[in-house]
Protein backbone atom coordinates (compact mmCIF):
# COMPACT_ATOMS: atom_id res chain seq x y z
CA UNK A 1 0.00 0.00 0.00
CA UNK A 2 2.47 2.54 1.01
CA UNK A 3 4.22 1.62 -2.81
CA UNK A 4 1.20 3.03 -4.37
CA UNK A 5 0.54 5.64 -2.25
CA UNK A 6 4.27 6.47 -3.03
CA UNK A 7 3.60 6.15 -6.79
CA UNK A 8 0.63 8.12 -6.79
CA UNK A 9 2.43 11.31 -4.95
CA UNK A 10 4.99 10.96 -7.43
CA UNK A 11 3.48 10.54 -10.49
CA UNK A 12 1.24 13.71 -9.35
CA UNK A 13 4.45 15.81 -8.50
CA UNK A 14 5.66 14.47 -11.91
CA UNK A 15 2.58 16.31 -14.05
CA UNK A 16 2.41 19.07 -12.08
CA UNK A 17 6.29 19.82 -12.58
CA UNK A 18 5.63 19.33 -16.45
CA UNK A 19 2.16 21.52 -16.56
CA UNK A 20 4.32 24.35 -14.61
CA UNK A 21 7.74 23.85 -17.15
CA UNK A 22 5.42 23.70 -20.02
CA UNK A 23 2.85 27.06 -19.04
CA UNK A 24 6.22 28.92 -17.75
CA UNK A 25 7.73 29.74 -21.16
CA UNK A 26 4.19 30.49 -22.28
CA UNK A 27 3.81 33.20 -19.64
CA UNK A 28 7.22 34.55 -20.08
CA UNK A 29 6.33 34.80 -23.75
CA UNK A 30 3.43 36.80 -22.69
CA UNK A 31 5.12 39.29 -20.92
CA UNK A 32 7.19 39.96 -23.53
CA UNK A 33 4.99 40.55 -25.96
CA UNK A 34 3.30 42.74 -23.46
CA UNK A 35 6.36 44.89 -23.52
CA UNK A 36 6.73 44.78 -27.15
CA UNK A 37 3.20 46.17 -27.49
CA UNK A 38 3.52 48.56 -24.91
CA UNK A 39 6.74 49.81 -26.42
CA UNK A 40 5.66 50.16 -30.03
CA UNK A 41 5.70 53.71 -30.63
CA UNK A 42 9.47 53.94 -28.57
CA UNK A 43 10.83 51.37 -31.72
CA UNK A 44 12.25 52.47 -34.61
CA UNK A 45 9.45 52.20 -37.37
CA UNK A 46 10.88 50.73 -41.18
CA UNK A 47 8.59 50.61 -43.44
CA UNK A 48 9.46 47.30 -46.11
CA UNK A 49 6.58 47.78 -48.30
CA UNK A 50 3.12 49.67 -49.08
CA UNK A 51 1.02 48.31 -51.68
CA UNK A 52 -2.48 48.62 -52.43
CA UNK A 53 -1.90 44.70 -51.62
CA UNK A 54 -0.85 45.08 -48.10
CA UNK A 55 2.16 46.73 -46.51
CA UNK A 56 5.26 45.24 -44.15
CA UNK A 57 6.80 47.26 -40.99
CA UNK A 58 9.89 46.59 -38.89
CA UNK A 59 9.93 47.35 -35.90
CA UNK A 60 14.06 47.83 -34.06
CA UNK A 61 14.95 48.79 -30.68
CA UNK A 62 18.37 49.82 -30.89
CA UNK A 63 18.90 48.17 -34.11
CA UNK A 64 17.47 44.99 -32.73
CA UNK A 65 14.27 43.00 -34.71
CA UNK A 66 11.17 43.15 -32.27
CA UNK A 67 8.55 42.85 -34.13
CA UNK A 68 7.18 42.32 -37.59
CA UNK A 69 3.82 43.58 -39.06
CA UNK A 70 2.41 41.98 -42.29
CA UNK A 71 -1.01 42.92 -43.33
CA UNK A 72 -2.40 41.64 -46.18
CA UNK A 73 -5.05 42.76 -48.57
CA UNK A 74 -7.83 40.64 -50.14
CA UNK A 75 -11.02 41.40 -51.74
CA UNK A 76 -13.50 40.12 -49.04
CA UNK A 77 -10.17 39.75 -46.09
CA UNK A 78 -7.50 41.56 -44.49
CA UNK A 79 -4.87 39.44 -42.74
CA UNK A 80 -2.76 40.73 -40.12
CA UNK A 81 0.01 38.68 -38.74
CA UNK A 82 2.57 39.97 -36.32
CA UNK A 83 5.82 38.15 -35.53
CA UNK A 84 7.07 38.98 -32.63
CA UNK A 85 11.10 38.50 -31.84
CA UNK A 86 13.26 38.58 -28.07
CA UNK A 87 16.97 38.39 -28.56
CA UNK A 88 16.77 37.80 -32.56
CA UNK A 89 14.69 34.51 -32.07
CA UNK A 90 11.18 33.92 -33.05
CA UNK A 91 8.91 33.61 -29.99
CA UNK A 92 5.65 34.53 -30.97
CA UNK A 93 3.17 35.17 -33.89
CA UNK A 94 -0.41 35.89 -33.98
CA UNK A 95 -2.64 36.04 -37.09
CA UNK A 96 -6.52 37.38 -37.84
CA UNK A 97 -7.95 37.66 -40.35
CA UNK A 98 -10.99 40.03 -40.34
CA UNK A 99 -13.99 40.14 -42.61
CA UNK A 100 -13.80 43.69 -45.03
CA UNK A 101 -17.21 44.24 -44.72
CA UNK A 102 -18.59 43.06 -41.87
CA UNK A 103 -15.28 43.66 -39.77
CA UNK A 104 -15.67 40.05 -38.28
CA UNK A 105 -12.88 38.19 -37.06
CA UNK A 106 -12.90 35.36 -39.42
CA UNK A 107 -9.82 33.57 -38.31
CA UNK A 108 -7.70 33.84 -35.43
CA UNK A 109 -4.90 31.71 -34.11
CA UNK A 110 -1.46 32.04 -31.55
CA UNK A 111 1.82 30.30 -31.98
CA UNK A 112 4.61 30.08 -29.01
CA UNK A 113 8.06 28.85 -29.74
CA UNK A 114 10.63 28.62 -27.50
CA UNK A 115 14.52 27.85 -28.70
CA UNK A 116 13.47 27.65 -31.96
CA UNK A 117 10.49 25.50 -32.06
CA UNK A 118 6.80 25.65 -31.80
CA UNK A 119 5.84 24.98 -28.17
CA UNK A 120 1.81 25.95 -28.15
CA UNK A 121 -0.70 26.75 -30.64
CA UNK A 122 -3.99 27.80 -30.25
CA UNK A 123 -6.30 27.95 -32.80
CA UNK A 124 -9.22 29.65 -34.10
CA UNK A 125 -11.50 28.17 -31.85
CA UNK A 126 -8.77 29.06 -28.95
CA UNK A 127 -8.18 25.35 -28.63
CA UNK A 128 -4.39 23.96 -27.96
CA UNK A 129 -3.73 21.52 -30.78
CA UNK A 130 -2.22 18.68 -30.00
CA UNK A 131 1.83 18.81 -29.51
CA UNK A 132 2.29 15.45 -30.58
CA UNK A 133 0.17 15.50 -33.70
CA UNK A 134 1.18 15.74 -37.71
CA UNK A 135 -0.25 19.26 -38.11
CA UNK A 136 1.48 20.48 -35.08
CA UNK A 137 4.96 19.16 -36.07
CA UNK A 138 4.22 20.73 -39.69
CA UNK A 139 3.19 23.64 -38.28
CA UNK A 140 6.49 23.66 -36.38
CA UNK A 141 8.45 23.55 -39.39
CA UNK A 142 6.89 25.93 -41.54
CA UNK A 143 6.66 28.30 -38.84
CA UNK A 144 10.38 28.49 -37.58
CA UNK A 145 11.54 28.68 -41.75
CA UNK A 146 9.06 31.01 -42.41
CA UNK A 147 9.98 32.78 -39.34
CA UNK A 148 13.77 32.83 -40.08
CA UNK A 149 12.71 33.62 -43.92
CA UNK A 150 10.92 36.76 -43.11
CA UNK A 151 13.41 38.23 -40.43
CA UNK A 152 16.11 37.86 -43.38
CA UNK A 153 13.66 39.23 -45.91
CA UNK A 154 12.81 42.19 -43.49
CA UNK A 155 16.49 43.54 -42.03
CA UNK A 156 18.30 43.45 -44.43
CA UNK A 157 18.67 47.25 -46.23
CA UNK A 158 18.05 48.74 -42.94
Amino acid sequence: MKTVVTLIAFFSWTVSINAQTETQPMADIDKAVKEIKSSRNTYQKIEKINTSDGMRLVFLKDKELKLIVVKALEPNTEKDVEWYYVKGQLVYTETNWVDVKTKATVFHEKCYLNNGHLIAWVNSKNEHVDNFSAEFKKMDTDLVAYGEKIKADTTTNH
